[in-house]
């Protein structure tokens, strides 16, 4: 071994991934995963959904080749998505889950000089992950008022305002991580007014599309500032609404005048070609496929309807037990999506886990399809007793 093999660092186990790791190893048979993100039905199962499998019988009968894909993606894919979004005025490329359009969109926002990138406080924990690593400063602007358990918008507009033009800030689409506090329409409108008058540049993260109100009702904020000609970049992730995780299947597009679009494009196969090349077809197709049949459409949708009922009645449920023990967060039941932030100390978290194999992160975050009506009312019971 080449001796300066020894000088590698150790890194920290993932802050979320080392945590289930943890929770593999925990042989309690009773312990509950509240920390990743993944949907999970009654049986606390990831399914494979009807729609995606009746997408792969299709595939199946109809592949011929698998040969290497545009250095930009499947064709197929980055139709149907340009289709729900209602343009085709987009720099689009197939990547790597909504995790690698952030990486694909942080590196070139760095060729093209820029250093600065502002996230929302708090956020998903790799948005800075990312970005750090990709030779941004990572700075956080206003977002969560943690006492009133709301957006703060007003100080998030203040912060924004004082940006020099040309600012770049991360923004959920919806069910925000880890709150599952969004803006609300009327607050999209005056951000996009605010962009467009500040020349700031929304980059998009669109994860959860389709666990608010659905795929199509969710997409509003997208086309909101595509309807109004606003620069902007877009990640989208079909790991939750099509439960597809392990295939990665991502969709990041840049928005802007023709002339960026082409040098954008050029830009973006350079730096695809020089990491992984092309991206896999399987998940991309499994995606087109079900966006472009009427009946797997609907399918899916029905089915992802049904996943997000069950989120919102755990979420319910949960909310209920809270205020049986005195402990009541109406709150809660305004927030969206899979998670909500408790206001659990770090000590308290650690507490939860060793005694009593309830784990979730560290912040107080939790998942709400890591819960079952049967284990509701202990994990209820163990919090309220901290």
């Amino acid at each position: 071994m080449l001796a300066n093999f020894h000088a590698f660092p150790r890194i920290p186990p993932d802050p979320i991934f080392g945590l289930q790791k943890r929770f593999i190893q925990d042989p309690r048979g009773h312990k509950v995963n509240l920390s990743v993100g993944v949907y999970k039905d009654s049986a606390l199962q990831t399914p494979i959904l009807t729609c995606v499998k009746e997408a792969e019988k299709q595939l199946l009968q109809q592949e011929e080749t698998k040969n290497y894909l545009p250095i930009e993606g499947d064709p197929l894919f980055l139709q149907e998505v340009r289709k729900v979004l209602g343009t085709e005025e987009l720099c689009a490329f197939q990547v790597l889950g909504g995790s690698g359009g952030l990486r694909l969109g942080a590196e070139m926002l760095y060729s093209l000089g820029e250093r600065k990138i502002y996230v929302p406080k708090p956020t998903w924990l790799n948005h800075l992950g990312i970005f750090s690593q990709c030779g941004h400063q990572v700075f956080e602007y206003p977002y969560y008022d943690c006492m009133k358990k709301k957006v703060d918008f007003l100080a998030m507009k203040e912060f924004l305002h004082d940006l020099p033009p040309g600012s770049v800030f991360v923004v959920h689409v919806c069910c925000h991580n880890p709150t599952g506090a969004d803006l609300s329409k009327r607050e999209w409108e005056e951000l996009s007014f605010l962009c467009a008058k500040n020349k700031l540049v929304p980059f998009f993260d669109a994860a959860y599309l389709g666990w608010d109100l659905g795929f199509e009702e969710d997409v509003f904020p997208l086309q909101l500032f595509i309807q109004e000609r606003r620069d902007f970049l877009l990640t989208i992730s079909f790991s939750k609404n099509c439960a597809l995780y392990a295939e990665r299947v991502g969709f990041f597009c840049l928005h802007g005048e023709s002339l960026v679009i082409d040098h954008a494009l050029s830009l973006g196969k350079q730096l695809i070609r020089r990491n992984y090349s092309n991206p896999p077809l399987h998940g991309a197709r499994i995606v087109a496929t079900i966006l472009r049949t009427p009946f797997l459409r609907n399918l899916w949708k029905e089915e992802l309807c049904c996943m997000r009922e069950r989120i919102r009645y755990m979420r319910e449920l949960f909310v209920q037990e809270l205020i049986r023990h005195g402990k009541g967060d109406a709150g809660l039941l305004e927030k969206t999506g899979l998670f909500a932030l408790l206001s659990l100390q770090k000590e308290q978290v650690e507490n939860l886990i060793k005694q009593h194999a309830i784990y979730l992160t560290e912040d107080g975050r939790i998942c709400f399809a890591g819960l079952t009506e049967e284990v509701i009312p202990t994990v209820v019971q163990a919090m309220c007793v901290l």
